[in-house]
């Protein structure tokens, strides 16, 4: 039945008398049963490339009710192969009314923490007592990355890099650091390069001169970047 006010025209034919037919009109409203209907503000969130795991910041979708009743909505889950590298963080699992009118919306909201390197996929699926669509989808997709610190040369406590000068002179040396990785690569700490076991150029000097001093410009250094570390020996 398509709504709107309805006409129509009752007829009572009867023999014997004057007056036949007698004629009654009807009118009447079709109304539609209120029901929910549940909207999506995005089918689909990519939250592009992540640090291993680091969690992401979190990505929302808008659940409207543009129907004529209250919706519930009953779960915000998650599904597929890498289901367990993203979270929901806000299910929205509350009932939501009609619309027009104010607070007819509410959010889910999802996070991503890769585990390992490489593309990953999943589903949210949000279901609702919407009678046509009782569950919608989201279509959920991420990349995790991660830097890797390759240096050329390099040395060991059995075969360590050898600066050596005349006395009182000083040299230096360059290692080349590459981010072999698939994301951004910086060094850290407060200094970022440390010597363990250093002493001083003369250590029955207080405030004497460091043997070992070194500088670098990896502040960050892109997937594939370069960057170098010049150390300094003073004797």
């Amino acid at each position: 039945t398509i709504p709107g006010v309805k006409s129509a025209t009752l007829s009572i034919s009867y023999a014997g008398g004057a007056g036949s037919p007698i004629t009654v009109p009807l009118t009447g409203t079709a109304t539609v049963a209120g029901h929910p209907e549940i909207s999506l503000s995005r089918t689909s969130i990519p939250f592009g490339n992540q640090n291993t795991g680091v969690q992401s910041g979190p990505q929302t979708v808008i659940v409207t009710n543009t129907g004529n009743a209250a919706l519930t909505v009953a779960s915000a889950t998650l599904s597929g192969t890498n289901a367990a590298n993203f979270a929901v963080t806000n299910g929205c699992v509350a009932a939501v009314p009609p619309a027009p009118g104010p607070g007819n919306t509410c959010t889910v909201s999802v996070r991503f923490t890769p585990s390992t390197n490489g593309a990953k996929t999943a589903t949210l699926t949000i279901a609702s007592d919407d009678p046509t669509r009782p569950t919608v989808t989201v279509a959920l997709t991420g990349t995790g990355v991660s830097p890797v610190i390759s240096m050329t040369p390099t040395g060991t406590l059995a075969a360590p890099l050898t600066l050596s000068t005349g006395a009182g002179g000083r040299t230096s040396t360059t290692i080349n650091v590459t981010n072999t990785g698939t994301a951004p690569l910086s060094l850290v700490g407060a200094p970022a390069l440390q010597f363990v076991n250093q002493v001083a150029s003369n250590p029955a000097q207080p405030g004497a001169p460091l043997k070992f001093t070194a500088t670098h410009n990896c502040n960050n250094i892109a997937a594939g970047g370069k960057c170098k570390i010049t150390v300094t020996f003073t004797p």
